[in-house]
């Protein structure tokens, strides 16, 4: 079998994500060839307005070297507009089965701090963004989402948009198509040995996602500042990527703390990242908009103590047992509950029903839910 994945945002979670496919695919049967067509990993509002352009020119021209032989399936990501894909591929190859995979959408997606840009951002959203994902939908045969929270609101901002609409509203496709899809998450890697005991670990609180404005940095300092004041053995390792222009309230924390912060900074070698999330006894979200929760999946299975906010993804996350004790609804409720844990160990019955939960993300199950997806091609 031929596989060609088209990916037009190759960074981050987009590129682990097609590394880990290719793993999966391998697993599956050995003989799948996997081949990729990408772009650098940058402007995204150009890569979902115009990577269609490169990306099936590409396909085309690679079509024609290889005398004509079809790729058995085609798997497009999220920032590309796949209609306009399907529409410039040449005859042959527009026939070709086309999976759409979901990391992100951009109309949930918070606006920005600026009021000015929040403005033009907010007539983005509602007229011009939701075109882009209904055509992504409509296009594909297929469209898999990487969690459960993200296929129902993705669904919910397109419904409302057709809805508005003033004429010629394409619900009844969209919701025909709604029925056709999947989630599949992306798998994250398992340690291969017990982490480090909650004991062994120092008094500290881990950051480890990309340091922007979605991610809340400013309720996450508030919360830090907060905490201090409360144990005054804390300490604080702030990683992830941070693109060399720290917020303003990390490099406010770093100069009022130096002393608090274990780390500063992105950890380029994946084994010194590791290390530094076995460091931590406490992992504090407060972000804004999150599909999936990878950084804090893979601090939960280092042996990490999540306390999440009630909303978007988080609770998906959490053993439902245990949504009263690692989930807050407001600040107060996160520094009370984040003390508390932070000097109080779970217990082995419940971190067994932590791991028991995230085993779905593990490569194996993900592997089985993608050889169902092929066993439709045969």
């Amino acid at each position: 079998m031929n596989i060609q994945f088209l990916e037009s945002y190759d960074s981050g979670s987009h590129r682990y994500f097609y590394r880990k496919l290719e793993e999966q695919f391998k697993k599956i049967n050995d003989s799948i060839h996997f081949r990729v067509i990408t772009l650098e990993g940058r402007h995204w509002r150009w890569r979902l307005q115009g990577s269609h352009f490169h990306l099936a020119n590409k396909l085309n021209a690679q079509y024609l070297e290889d005398h004509k032989t079809k790729p058995d399936l085609i798997i497009v990501t999220s920032l590309t507009d796949t209609a306009a894909l399907r529409g410039l591929l040449c005859a042959e190859l527009r026939q070709v089965p086309l999976i759409q995979y979901m990391h992100e959408n951009q109309m949930s997606y918070p606006l920005a701090e600026n009021e000015f840009i929040q403005k033009r951002e907010e007539q983005i959203k509602e007229h011009i963004l939701p075109a882009y994902h209904l055509n992504q939908v409509l296009a594909a045969d297929v469209t898999i989402f990487n969690s459960l929270f993200h296929q129902r609101i993705f669904f919910e901002n397109l419904e409302n948009f057709c809805l508005s609409r003033p004429d010629y509203s394409p619900i009844d496709l969209l919701v025909n198509k709604s029925k056709k899809t999947k989630v599949i998450p992306i798998p994250i890697e398992f340690p291969e040995t017990p982490p480090q005991t909650f004991d062994l670990r120092p008094k500290r609180v881990l950051w480890n996602h990309r340091w922007e404005y979605d991610k809340n940095p400013k309720s996450f300092i508030a919360f830090a500042r907060s905490l201090i004041d409360k144990e005054n053995d804390v300490t604080f390792s702030l990683l992830g990527e941070n693109n060399h222009n720290p917020p303003k309230e990390f490099t406010q924390f770093q100069k009022d703390y130096p002393e608090r912060l274990a780390v500063f900074g992105h950890q380029k070698n994946r084994q010194d990242y590791l290390f530094e999330l076995e460091q931590c006894r406490l992992i504090a979200i407060t972000s804004h908009h999150e599909f999936l929760g990878l950084s804090v999946l893979e601090a939960m299975t280092h042996g990490v103590i999540p306390l999440v906010p009630n909303r978007l993804v988080y609770p998906e996350l959490i053993p439902e047992a245990l949504h009263e004790e690692l989930l807050y609804k407001d600040e107060s409720e996160l520094l009370h509950k984040g003390i508390k844990l932070l000097n109080t160990d779970l217990g082995p019955i419940k971190r067994e029903l932590i791991e028991k939960h995230v085993s779905q993300f593990r490569q194996s199950e993900t592997t089985k839910a993608w050889a169902n997806i092929l066993s439709l091609l045969e």
